[in-house]
């Protein structure tokens, strides 16, 4: 898919219209134009015109919209729950710079082949402002055939143009992906363009576009799957290569360097906090939390938002924390990391826990991908080597990371990926460290190329609300937490009549009731 092979890189309507010649190479996306309904071809075209970069064009229009909607923070909602539309412009910014970046790495790309989808997308940006309808219809896909058009520019340049065992299947998933792409980008045009008393109806057209949206997620599973398989393969090539010795040397030096660089970083165990929190955690407990419709909103939202979980001492508000990290964690992957930190374990266990500790942590965890292998982002770790290196010659020591610095890393590495920030019993913190913290923490929450979900939990008898305002209140209430204690209260009685604690293990059950319903009465949430 050289850029010297092709006719036209600033525009494609079909392939008739090219009027192609022996010289020409048609692209995936021209192939893909080709297999389309001739009306859907002809729709496409009229936006494909311009002379300019598309890319360009559809990143100013892009930006010109999200600052239109900066003071604003105007909502829609799509799929019944609110969205800041805002938020959504900026995952379609990073999307577009994505897609640049791949052009500037990959000599070989040209990006120019996708210019047919790219100036639908700035079409459809251009009628986003005025038609609320249009909004609540299709913005959301819009957000996500942006991603798949970054996202395949560089699975082109990885699996399609390259000698690959799988490289037939892989482009022909390709293929059908960005025939789905362009239906779904030229029945939106032409939706609206219809004049109001023309449009079928909102519900039947959202119906039609949420299959193509399947269509499109099903085939980028197809393609992952394949994608792997071709991983796996080179990599057992590779293998082969490889002297066993000297790997062994490599990983030891790689060792070495590893745990200095968490020494430098942030030493606190939060795993470990987890894993103790999670396995004391009393099976079929919290389960309430997943139908509460503040967690459940909070927890489906596609933009930044901030829950605060508080409630009385020995109210649960830690067991809680670790089934919401249980939670997420089943669905985390690489494009969404949950990033967490247990404020009164790390106070408890001989660390330090302040603004800096919790910053270090959460950065830790967004940088190393691999403790098995020793696989770090390699930014990070140059700025630990550069700091090494001005504390040798002047003979001091190896200056760590402020609180503000560990915000501006996250950002970075978070630029093209949503997060979750997970913090139990904040109000741990001393309380000059602790808005130190929610400031850096709002910070990100705030910043408008980020889509960053946050949870905090905290006792009632604190100051945050002057930090918090506009947070989700999720407050722990008898009424909310009674399952959980009925069943709390009857495992502490089982357990104390098996161990012959109570009564020497003799007591029957209408005693063992009324002494349950006892204990329940005066639990009050505790």
């Amino acid at each position: 898919m050289s850029a010297t092979t092709r006719t036209n890189t600033t525009g494609i309507a079909s392939s008739s219209a090219l009027g192609r010649n022996a010289n020409f190479t048609p692209s995936l996306w021209d192939t893909a134009n080709d297999e389309l309904d001739p009306k859907i071809q002809e729709i496409l075209a009229t936006v494909n015109k311009d002379n300019g970069s598309v890319i360009d064009a559809v990143l100013e229009e892009a930006v010109t919209q999200q600052k239109s909607l900066a003071t604003k923070r105007w909502k829609a909602t799509i799929g019944g729950k609110e969205v800041i539309l805002r938020d959504v412009f900026a995952k379609i910014i990073r999307w577009i710079d994505h897609f640049k970046a791949v052009g500037d790495i990959a000599v070989q790309f040209d990006s120019g082949a996708a210019s047919l989808p790219w100036a639908a997308v700035r079409f459809l940006l251009q009628i986003a402002m005025n038609d609320k309808q249009y909004l609540e219809a299709t913005i959301e896909g819009i957000e996500i055939v942006t991603q798949n058009i970054a996202t395949y520019a560089a699975v082109e340049t990885l699996y399609v143009e390259s000698d690959f065992q799988l490289h037939d299947q892989i482009r022909s998933k390709v293929l059908g992906l960005y025939v789905h792409i362009l239906s779904f980008l030229g029945e939106s045009i032409q939706y609206f363009r219809h004049t109001t008393a023309r449009r079928t109806a909102k519900g039947a057209f959202s119906t039609s576009q949420g299959e193509r949206l399947k269509q499109i997620a099903k085939h980028d599973t197809e393609i992952r799957q394949l994608a792997k398989m071709c991983d796996s393969h080179v990599q057992q090539l590779i293998r082969k290569d490889i002297i066993r010795i000297d790997e062994n040397v490599m990983t030891s030096l790689r060792a070495q360097s590893f745990l200095e660089f968490i020494a430098w970083l942030s030493m606190t165990p939060y795993r470990e906090h987890h894993t103790r929190h999670s396995k004391k955690r009393l099976p079929g407990t919290t389960q309430w939390l997943t139908s509460d419709s503040r967690y459940v909103d909070w927890r489906s939202s596609v933009s930044s938002s901030l829950l605060w979980l508080r409630g009385i001492l020995g109210s649960g508000k830690s067991s809680l924390v670790s089934a919401v990290i249980d939670d997420l964690l089943q669905v985390s992957n690489a494009q969404t990391p949950v990033l967490y930190y247990y404020c009164g374990d790390a106070k408890g266990h001989g660390c330090k826990c302040d603004a800096k500790d919790v910053m270090r942590s959460l950065l830790r965890q967004l940088t190393v991908k691999n403790e098995d292998t020793f696989e770090i982002v390699e930014q990070v770790h140059l700025e630990f080597k550069r700091r090494e290196a001005r504390g040798k010659v002047g003979m001091g020591n190896v200056n760590k990371l402020e609180p503000h610095e560990c915000t501006k890393w996250i950002a970075e590495l978070l630029q093209n990926d949503h997060a979750v920030i997970v913090i139990d019993a904040i109000d741990e913190i001393d309380i000059i460290d602790r808005h130190l913290l929610l400031k850096e923490l709002i910070t990100l929450r705030d910043d408008s190329a980020l889509v960053v979900k946050m949870l905090l939990s905290s006792r009632d008898d604190t100051n945050l609300s002057q930090w918090l305002k506009g947070a989700t209140e999720l407050r722990l209430q008898a009424s909310l937490t009674q399952a959980d204690m009925k069943r709390f209260i009857g495992h502490c009685v089982s357990t104390a009549i098996d161990n012959k604690h109570l009564l020497d293990g003799v007591i029957d059950s209408a005693f063992r009731s009324e002494l349950e319903s006892y204990f329940l009465d005066r639990a009050d949430g505790m």
